[in-house]
């Protein structure tokens, strides 16, 4: 499981039930498979795992779609920035810069995200 966790998969995990049942008194596969996936994300990365809500979520996978979806392409721009273009409108997460101090946090890192318009250049300077 911790090939979601490196490509940031928000995708969410399904289980069978019967994954749950208990071998031991307080241990059962599901619980196994989970332990030895966080002791191996803790040996390799000092970053957060996040659990977000449902909703929340559903918004991050729409998103994410749109994103996809418009075929964003980002250009490095020396003294300049990046210019962000795509086919289609979206929010563009830009890892890294926190312009106005109004950013996502993860660990360490940095997310801000611009919206880009359908057939526009977005240019996010810094």
């Amino acid at each position: 499981f911790t090939g979601y966790f490196f490509r940031g998969d928000m995708s969410p995990l399904m289980f069978h039930q019967s994954n749950l049942f208990r071998h031991t008194a307080d241990r059962s596969l599901f619980s196994d498979v989970f332990e030895a996936t966080f002791r191996k994300w803790e040996s390799i990365s000092n970053l957060p795992l996040i659990s977000l809500t449902q909703s929340a979520l559903g918004e991050l996978l729409e998103q994410r779609q749109g994103f996809l979806a418009a075929n964003v392409r980002g250009f490095w721009v020396p003294g300049v920035g990046v210019k962000l273009k795509g086919s289609g409108s979206a929010m563009v997460p830009v890892t890294g810069i926190c312009p106005d101090g109004n950013c996502e946090k993860y660990g360490a890192d940095k997310i801000t995200y611009f919206k880009l318009d359908a057939g526009k250049v977005a240019t996010v300077e810094f």
